[in-house]
Order: structure tokens, then C-alpha cells, then sequence
């Protein structure tokens, strides 16, 4: 007997809130048990954002306690976020925590939203399932880190700009910018999605509608209000028109470092020293000032080193890529359960009570089949639409998750950096099951 629309819909929303409150059930008590110690909230990255929150609040500056210098390595996003939570509720890590298990919970609702534009709706709810359950996803709603904020405004981009190309939506389209935007300044990394949204945005899928160029000016120019703005600010501090120097540190020290310490078997630090030197000769100083224009020297002398050495520059990008899609996030879970320690962490869960080292070893164990799974099926997922033809859908999601791949990929990156493209992956995953 088959179902009605109403009685349909009512059944994918029940299934919808269930799948909400086990997203919350699973952030909410790995919350309860970190919470007793605050710090495992904490992370290297988690300072700075921190320090660069509390000066906001109190001196109303962008820059580093001790200092009055602008601070132009970190984009002002996830700060000012920790700030206005600071100012709400003061300077305790539990309400960041607890805002961002809201957060991570909304990215579940929003790839339930995408994936309904893509798949059939039992295909959205899995893929909704797929990113309540995915580890990385859980354990980073609580990290002082940015990636929970990104996530939310990146996937909320996608699913404004997908309206907007279908509907042909003026406002969604610049909603969509203008989310994307923002998302740059929580992680410059996004910076260069902007011409690939164009690109997409403007290429055709069917009849061009009379409003087609005035959409597509409209959603570059919400795009880009943000990050120039950005960028402006930086030029009139006088550090160059550009959004972030953390590019170039991390391109010099993490990519062209790694190829060159295995060309000469030395380790990663010495061979990011030796870069730095080199990188201080060709602009005749002795001490480096990150503006935008040594930022700009840093990626040009790592791309010549990379380009000299493509063997080890091909090795360093295939380990990169291999532990952006393959780490589970265990060191993450053990910290934040407090069965492993801090210095040197470790993913090998060997402190704390016998009933949290199993709850660390299931976590480790079901980290890995999902990973198993998931992979498995994002690759029966890209099977399925290149045989029923769905060209402007692979296109998109084929974009998405190489950019974010070639962009992280680097022996220095783990399971962190994979948390944004989650849910593209996971509407690809659910394609497997309902195509």
C-alpha cells in the first residue's frame, strides 16, 4: 500500500528528528565527559583564536595581546564568533562548546536540505545520518577550533548556490555569495572557490532565463564583499592588499618543507629553516615580516621547489591525500575522553577508567568501518551518476572534494581538515543506496 505526499512527508521529517537527536546524543555526552576538564577542549590552533578573541572584546583591535600590530595570519571569522560568545557568556570554553554542538547538528540539517536537491529523500536522510555518525564531525563540534563554523557557513553556500542555479533565484544566489563569503574569513582556504562558483553559476544547465547575467553578477559580487573587504583592510594597514600570509607560511613550511626533507632525508623542521633562509636572501632581510608580500615570495619559492622535485612533490602529495581521506580523527576522541595524554598525544587509549578505554577502543573500531564504508560507497556513489549521465552534479561534487584534497593534502594533514567537504561526501556516499 502506498503512501500519500502528506503521510510521505511526515514520515521523512519523523526520521529526520530522529536522526537530529542521535546527532546531538552522540556530541552532547562525549561533551559531558570532557567537560569535567576544559583544556581537552584546547588544541595548538585554539590559543591564538582565543587570544585574538579576548582582545577584541577588550580592546576592540584585531591583533595579539602585547601587541598593537594588526594581526594579518589569522582571518578574523571564528575570533569575532569567540568573542561574541565571550561577551554573551563569558569567557568559559562550555558555551563555545555547546553553540557549536547546535552548529554541527544545523550542517546535519542542511545536508538533509542538499541532498533532497540531489537525491531521492531517502537518499537525503542517509546522507544526513552519514554526518550525524561521521567521527571527525563529532569530535570537532567541541575543538576551539574553526572548523564546526566553517562547515555550517560552507554547506550552507552550497545548498543557497544550488537553489539559486535551479530556481534561477536572485536572492538565494546572493544569500548563497554572501554565505561563502563569510565562510573565507572563518578559513582563507575557501578563497579560491569563488571562481569555481562562478564558473558553475554561470555555466549553462538549460534554458538561459532573462535574469541569468544579472544572477551571475549578483552572486560574484556577494561573493567577494568579505574577503575584499578583507583584503582592503590589510592594504590600508599597510601589509599588502591580500587576505592571509598563513597560505604562504603553510605552502613553504608544510608542502615545499616536506619535499624537501625527503630529497635530502632530513627532518621536516631543518628543511622548513633551510626555506627560510633562503626565502630571507631573496628579500635581502634578516628577519621575516609575514605581509602580503612575503607571503606572496614564501608560495613562489615553495612552488620552484616543488616543481624541481615533482618524484618527492607527487610522494608528498599522494601521503597528504591518503591521510586527509583515511584518518580516522582517533587522537581527537582519546583527548577529549581523556584516555590518552596530551604530550606527545596518542591515539592508543591507555589512561582513565576501563569503562572509558572501551568507549575510546568502540569509537577507534567504528571509526574505522565507517571510514571503510564510506569510502566504498562515495566511490559506488561517482559509479552510479557517471552511468545515468549526471554530468552538472558530478562536476560540482567531483570540484568540491578535489579542490579541498589538492588545497590539504600535505603529510601534516589529518582527519581535521576533511570535516568541511563531510557532507558533500556524504550525499555522494548516500548515492550508492538510492540510485
Amino acid at each position: 500500500m502506498s503512501l500519500t505526499v502528506s503521510e510521505s512527508g511526515s514520515l521523512c521529517r519523523s526520521r529526520l528528528v530522529a536522526i537530529l537527536a542521535l546527532a546531538v546524543i552522540l556530541r552532547l555526552g562525549l561533551f559531558l565527559i570532557a567537560s569535567f576538564d576544559e583544556t581537552r577542549f584546547l588544541r595548538p590552533d585554539s590559543h591564538d583564536y582565543l587570544d585574538l578573541a579576548r582582545v577584541l572584546v577588550e580592546r576592540h583591535e584585531f591583533c595579539h595581546s602585547g601587541t598593537h600590530i594588526p594581526e594579518t595570519t589569522r582571518t578574523p571569522g571564528y575570533p569575532m564568533f569567540l568573542a561574541l560568545v565571550r561577551v554573551m557568556f563569558g569567557p568559559s570554553l562550555l558555551p563555545v562548546a555547546l553553540i557549536q554542538i547546535l552548529l554541527s547538528t544545523g550542517t546535519c540539517v542542511l545536508t538533509y536540505l542538499l541532498g533532497s536537491r540531489i537525491l531521492p529523500l531517502p537518499g537525503a536522510l542517509l546522507a544526513a545520518l552519514l554526518v550525524a555518525i561521521d567521527g571527525p564531525s563529532v569530535f570537532h563540534s567541541l575543538l576551539i577550533l574553526s572548523e564546526t563554523l566553517f562547515t555550517f557557513l560552507l554547506t550552507l553556500a552550497f545548498l543557497l548556490l544550488w537553489n539559486a542555479k535551479s530556481q534561477g533565484s536572485l536572492r538565494q544566489g546572493a544569500a548563497g555569495g554572501l554565505s561563502l563569503g563569510l565562510s573565507i574569513l572563518v578559513r582563507p582556504i575557501a578563497l579560491y572557490l569563488i571562481p569555481l562558483a562562478c564558473v558553475w553559476i554561470a555555466f549553462p544547465s538549460g534554458p538561459r532565463h532573462r535574469s541569468w547575467c544579472a544572477e551571475v553578477l549578483v552572486v560574484t559580487l556577494a561573493m567577494l564583499v568579505f574577503p575584499v573587504g578583507w583584503m582592503a583592510r590589510n592594504w590600508a594597514g599597510g601589509v599588502g592588499f591580500g587576505l592571509s600570509t598563513i597560505e604562504g607560511m603553510n605552502t613553504l613550511g608544510f608542502r615545499a618543507g616536506y619535499v624537501l626533507a625527503l630529497k635530502n632525508g632530513v627532518k621536516r623542521e631543518q628543511a622548513a629553516d633551510a626555506l627560510e633562509e633562503r626565502l630571507k636572501r631573496g628579500l635581502r632581510t634578516t628577519k621575516l615580516t609575514w605581509d602580503a608580500q612575503t607571503s606572496r615570495a614564501a608560495r613562489s619559492l615553495a612552488m620552484d621547489v616543488m616543481l624541481d622535485n615533482p618524484w618527492e612533490t607527487a610522494r608528498v602529495f599522494l601521503d597528504g591525500a591518503m591521510r586527509f581521506w583515511v584518518g580516522p580523527g582517533n587522537t581527537d576522541l582519546t583527548l577529549l575522553l581523556g584516555t590518552s595524554p596530551c604530550e606527545p598525544p596518542s591515539a592508543v587509549p591507555t589512561l582513565g577508567s576501563p569503562l572509558l578505554r572501551l568507549v575510546s577502543w568502540i569509537g577507534i573500531v567504528c571509526g574505522a568501518i565507517f571510514r571503510l564504508v564510506m569510502l566504498t560507497a562515495m566511490a559506488i556513489g561517482f559509479l552510479r551518476w557517471t552511468r545515468s549521465h549526471r554530468w552538472p552534479v558530478l562536476f560540482a561534487v567531483c570540484t568540491v572534494l578535489a579542490y579541498f584534497t589538492i588545497l590539504s593534502a600535505s603529510p601534516a594533514a589529518y582527519a581535521r581538515l576533511r570535516v568541511p567537504v563531510t557532507p558533500i561526501a556524504a550525499v555522494c556516499a548516500a548515492a550508492a543506496f538510492v540510485e
